[in-house]
């Protein structure tokens, strides 16, 4: 239209001509009267991408198989590729910005997961797989294709829940530079826009550059083989394209991730949280600085999964499975208690709640000779399917003989909700049960025995006199009135208004 508009002259390359009047009106991009001539190409002079012809799973006319190709080699992208993809979580809606992140959508198609997350890149594609390197952009077997406006209009309102996105320099506030690098004005493209209205950003790029060599050792440990000849790592960046400060100011949660290490943004700049396995702190990371960044304590190791040339196990780790519950248990001996992660659980099967069960159990009589312990559960990003709700709190229910008390929690109004329901319907039936058992009278010691079956927390003090206050001298009470107490003591429950 520009062209046009300036009165130059238009020229369209097309591999086929139709017949005039023949093409359907709502698939006409550019219309017949803005073109001045038509050029009938070979098809080895019109191709699709750079490197493929006519591909009809790229245009959506059908749905190939989803795989992408053969698996990416352990290399350092891989690496980068995988840490990235362990960010991700059930039904996000994703960004992948071009070069380092693409790896993320292959990793994610080798793990098997691409139907449970919803891919987008700038052009306007949701979901499918991302072609990656010089046809990064479409995808194959996509669900929806908005124009780029569109596409911008949703991102800008904050449609995305996580972006991935490259990084060429970083400094100590965690200013990011993908705009100017060295004498090349590359340009920001969809950068700034995603950028600054995702929630979650992840900047990926290599910890050095100018011939940086990595390789994986046969016992999972990365080993820099040639350290790389330009830092990436500085005081200053040449140009701000993101501002750190903005989005500490923002509270939006920032991780810069490369091959050996991973950064936090935090408010007073970068905080160094995971190394690599087999990496030196000081001669691989600090010394190749141009400031020292915060380091967490204790500093966790990357995942030794990021490193295996198997499988991640994605799919069981991060969206249902078989769980691994021995890294999600820690236990504090002298309080007697154990704090259970189920951050990022997403139960789909009956095994997934079963190794919840089982984990827990054998857990606690390793560590706790009484085999009892006050348990604390958190549940941020938890997930249960409908169907297997009633199913999940039955489990919890079997698991108070092992529990002296129990805390649930999550940051998560509406989720606290549902835990709340939840396990309040579960002891108002199970109250409901012992209201209904045959004897007339119950001691304070049932009385206190079924308390901490329904997993109260409150001291054994405070449920004696909760008795008391109940029946003042009488050493039983009819066991009709339990339910009544019940509801009075869970009203002074922490959490009571749904995070316990």
């Amino acid at each position: 239209m520009a062209t046009r508009a300036r009165r130059g002259t238009v020229i369209a390359q097309v591999e086929n001509i139709a017949e005039r009047g023949s093409l359907k009106p709502r698939e006409v991009i550019v219309p017949g009267t803005m073109v001045d001539c038509v050029v009938k190409s070979k098809p080895e002079n019109h191709q699709m991408g750079y490197f493929h012809g006519w591909c009809p799973e790229v245009t959506g006319q059908i749905r190939g198989p989803q795989k992408i190709g053969k698996p990416m080699e352990l290399d350092i992208r891989k690496i980068i590729a995988r840490r990235g993809a362990l960010e991700i979580t059930p039904n996000q809606v994703v960004n992948l910005g071009i070069g380092m992140p693409e790896g993320v959508a292959m990793v994610a198609d080798e793990e098997h997961v691409l139907n449970f997350i919803e891919l987008t890149t700038e052009p306007g594609i949701h979901g499918g797989a991302g072609l990656s390197g010089h046809n990064f952009g479409p995808a194959r077997n996509y669900s929806a294709l908005l124009t780029m406006d569109h596409q911008f209009d949703f991102y800008n309102g904050g449609g995305l829940d996580i972006a991935f996105l490259g990084n060429a320099e970083t400094d100590q506030h965690g200013n990011v530079n993908v705009t100017r690098v060295g004498s090349k004005l590359t340009g920001p493209g969809g950068f700034v826009d995603i950028t600054q209205s995702t929630k979650r950003v992840n900047l990926m790029g290599t910890f050095t550059a100018g011939g940086l060599e990595v390789a994986v050792t046969e016992d999972g440990k990365l080993k820099i083989v040639k350290e790389g000849s330009i830092k990436k790592f500085l005081k200053g960046v040449k140009e701000v394209t993101f501002s750190g400060a903005r989005a500490v100011e923002k509270k939006q949660i920032v991780h810069y991730i490369t091959e050996r290490c991973v950064f936090q943004l935090c408010k007073d700049g970068l905080e160094l949280i995971e190394i690599a396995p087999g990496v030196d702190l000081q001669k691989d990371i600090l010394d190749q600085m141009e400031f020292t960044p915060a380091i967490r304590e204790p500093l966790r190791l990357m995942d030794s999964a990021i490193f295996s040339h198997s499988l991640m196990k994605l799919r069981q780790r991060n969206f249902g499975g078989s769980l691994d519950m021995d890294s999600r248990i820690f236990a504090d001996e002298n309080s007697n208690t154990i704090y259970c992660d189920l951050y990022n659980v997403n139960i789909k099967t009956q095994d997934d709640i079963d190794s919840i069960e089982n984990g827990i159990k054998k857990f606690i009589t390793a560590h706790f000779p009484s085999k009892k312990a006050h348990a604390v559960l958190t549940y941020d990003s938890f997930d249960v399917h409908p169907e297997l709700a009633e199913e999940y709190v039955a489990m919890q229910k079997r698991m108070s003989e092992y529990y002296i008390t129990v805390r649930r929690y999550s940051a998560d109004v509406f989720r606290r909700h549902k835990l709340a329901q939840a396990f309040d319907l579960h002891r108002g039936s199970y109250a409901n049960k012992v209201a209904d058992q045959p004897e007339d009278e119950i001691s304070v010691e049932e009385f206190i025995e079924y308390a901490r079956k329904l997993g109260l927390s409150a001291s054994q003090d405070t449920l004696k006199n909760a008795f008391v206050k109940a029946n003042g001298d009488k050493v039983t009470m009819p066991r009709a009135n339990f339910s009544k107490i019940l509801s009075s003591l869970l009203k002074e429950e922490p959490g009571s208004d749904g995070s316990h």
